[in-house]
């Protein structure tokens, strides 16, 4: 049986805080100086994994709206983590 909607929602929030406010590196992701990158560019990346290959950027606001901890803001095209504490400071 899978996953309920709302545990759906909290395993995609922690894989946007892992990608975002982690390793962007990892999955090719360069961010800007404020730690944005295009939310287009992140969804390719995640769709890239084989359990994400249906996210879309409804997904992202539902996220955020939903989540106990939302893990990204977005501005206009552009998606960050909310917290990016844990980045390699060579990212920025």
């Amino acid at each position: 049986m899978g996953m309920n909607r709302l545990q759906q929602i909290e395993q995609f929030a922690k894989l946007t805080a892992y990608i975002l406010g982690r390793h962007p590196d990892e999955f090719g992701l360069v961010l800007d100086d404020n730690g944005y990158i295009k939310i287009k560019e992140f969804l390719k990346a995640v769709n890239e994994l084989d359990d994400w290959k249906h996210i879309r950027i409804h997904h992202i606001t539902e996220t955020i709206l939903v989540a106990q901890t939302p893990a990204a803001e977005v501005d206009k095209d552009l998606v960050r983590a909310n917290n990016r504490g844990l980045l390699p400071k060579s990212i920025y």
